[in-house]
């Protein structure tokens, strides 16, 4: 689970400007790129535990998924959205 909240996030019209694929959108720092899928839990895992899910017979607990690209801006978030022009 989440172990501190993420805080207020600013007003999205204030500031969306696309790249790429993404949509960068004001706000605090919080969540970036995508997390695994859960995996089951282990001993001492928690469940929202980001990681794909363990192989049956090898580990329960599933690794964890990587971090994502670091925001472009300090307080710009990345959120996935549509796809940018092509």
């Amino acid at each position: 689970g989440k172990r501190g909240s993420k805080g207020e996030r600013g007003d999205a019209s204030a500031f969306v400007v696309r790249e790429g694929r993404y949509t960068l959108v004001k706000g605090q720092k919080g969540d970036r790129g995508r997390r695994g899928r859960k995996g089951e839990v282990g001993p001492k895992g928690e469940t929202g535990d980001a990681g794909t899910p363990g192989t049956p017979g090898l580990s329960i607990q599933g690794e964890k998924g990587s971090k994502g690209e670091p925001a472009l801006f300090p307080d710009v978030d990345l959120i996935r959205g549509s796809p940018g022009p092509r």
